[in-house]
């Protein structure tokens, strides 16, 4: 399977948390809350036809 496509929620390493394609030198978009990070990523997979993966799932969140 590729997964050149697929998108993970992460912690960005200056705050806040990002969007990412694997392997991505950079984030798509980086956003103060986790929840919003993820509600971008699931909105752009759904778009794209591509997979979410790799959820980071901080103490106390909810895994979706």
């Amino acid at each position: 399977m590729d997964h050149r496509a697929d998108l993970y929620v992460l912690p960005h390493p200056k705050g806040g948390w990002q969007v990412r394609r694997h392997a991505a030198a950079k984030a798509i978009r980086r956003v103060a809350s986790y929840q919003e990070a993820l509600e971008i990523a699931a909105r752009m997979a759904a778009n794209e036809q591509l997979s979410l993966l790799a959820r980071y799932h901080p103490a106390g969140e909810p895994s979706a």
